[in-house]
């Protein structure tokens, strides 16, 4: 089988990878985890602080060539 190149219309997971500032890694406050689900309030399971995205905001994914 050939091996094909991923565009970013085929990534489905619109889940971001939240950092808390203390280091521990957050969960969506709606659903109780962090796949395949993109919310606009997670909850840091370590010291409990919540983060939101601002209003008006959404996330895309972009794909950047490297520099030679």
């Amino acid at each position: 089988m050939n091996t094909k190149i991923i565009k970013s219309s085929q990534i489905a997971c619109e889940t971001p990878s939240i950092l808390c500032s203390c280091g521990g890694s957050c969960f969506g406050m709606e659903a109780g985890n962090a796949y395949n689900y993109a919310e606009n309030e997670y909850w840091c399971e370590v010291c409990e602080q919540i983060w939101v995205f601002p209003k008006n905001m959404y996330m895309v994914v972009k794909f950047k060539k490297e520099a030679k």
